[in-house]
């Protein structure tokens, strides 16, 4: 596993990027750095996968692409940085932990947490399962999207397993069901608005899936 040795911030061309509050989290692998939420661990991957790659999977997991929730319906497609953004290494730096040229909905949050308990399958989420006339028979149903694989079985099964401590042992510990174990990541999003006193208003985000061993429900969570 690629490893860091985070100590709260990290440098890229002259521009410091810090994990939540400065915090220093030392060495950590990929399962530490999801337990605490560590920017700087994610910079660095994100250098060592480059752009290209991390722009494949973020696509491949439905980002940047409307979804049909509804018969006339499409829900927005967010936003990915380019090619030619992500040659920027502060705009390659700023993707690899979620901001950037990145923008998403809690759909696609949802959509990829989903993704993740079920086996790497990416399901397009509806709001309405379809039509019905003066009979209440369905008369047009919502004709979905064909699912797709977005990662292999055994890297859903792996990540499935990383978020559970994420829920048991990190960051995401008020999650943490009363039976079943869940699994689960925390995310915070800047808006760039600010209150009078000059502090920036954040967008707080949980996505995850309970029970822990075969998930039956995914949840996603965005205090605006």
């Amino acid at each position: 596993w690629f490893t860091h040795d985070c100590t709260g911030s990290v440098e890229v061309d002259g521009q410091t990027y810090r994990c939540a509050q400065g915090r220093a989290h030392g060495e950590v692998n990929l399962r530490k750095a999801l337990e605490q939420s560590c920017n700087c661990y994610f910079v660095k991957l994100g250098q060592a996968l480059g752009g290209e790659a991390l722009l494949q999977a973020a696509e491949a997991f439905g980002f940047g692409s409307p979804a049909v929730v509804a018969p006339g319906l499409k829900s927005s497609a967010g936003a990915l940085p380019d090619d030619a953004a992500l040659q920027k290494s502060g705009q390659l730096a700023l993707f690899s932990f979620g901001q950037g040229g990145l923008s998403v909905t809690p759909l696609q949050v949802a959509a990829m947490t989903n993704a993740v308990a079920n086996g790497g399958v990416l399901r397009t989420p509806r709001l309405v399962y379809g039509v019905v006339d003066e009979a209440l028979q369905l008369a047009n149903p919502v004709q979905l999207q064909q699912p797709s694989q977005a990662c292999g079985a055994a890297t859903a099964r792996v990540l499935r397993d990383m978020l559970r401590t994420v829920v048991e042992d990190g960051i995401g510990r008020q999650a943490r069901p009363q039976a079943g174990g869940a699994g689960g990541k925390t995310g915070t999003a800047q808006t760039g608005q600010f209150t009078a006193e000059g502090q920036e208003l954040l967008n707080y985000w949980f996505s995850g899936f309970w029970p822990q061993d075969s998930p039956q429900f995914t949840v996603t969570v965005l205090q605006d």
